[in-house]
């Protein structure tokens, strides 16, 4: 069964990454906000729609994810609005780059 999360700005997002699977590993989250930071994007809590775009090639990078685009949904993520998608996990990104659990 999946585990869905969402990973929101910690300020008043309107915009969520969307991740199908392994939604639960906060370490898998933080690794792909990592490779964002590394690309010099710009931190979702100040532009929120640059940085979910640039969020969401950074875990397609980390997915490695070719398969994903020719249709295989194994592991399927995308930029979307927070209360139109079922969610078991929220991961917010704060002003350091740093993956917390929502309250």
């Amino acid at each position: 069964m999946s585990t869905p999360c969402i990973v929101t700005a910690e300020k008043n997002p309107t915009l969520a990454l969307y991740i199908h699977w392994d939604g639960d590993d906060k370490d898998m989250v933080q690794a792909i906000v990592d490779i964002a930071k590394s690309h010099n994007a710009r931190n979702v809590n100040f532009d929120e729609e640059y940085g979910m775009a640039r969020l969401c090639c950074a875990a397609g990078e980390y997915f490695d994810n070719d398969a994903c685009a020719a249709g295989n949904e194994a592991t399927g993520f995308g930029v979307c609005l927070p209360k139109n998608v079922s969610y078991n996990y929220h991961w917010v990104i704060d002003e350091n780059w740093k993956v917390k659990k929502a309250r």
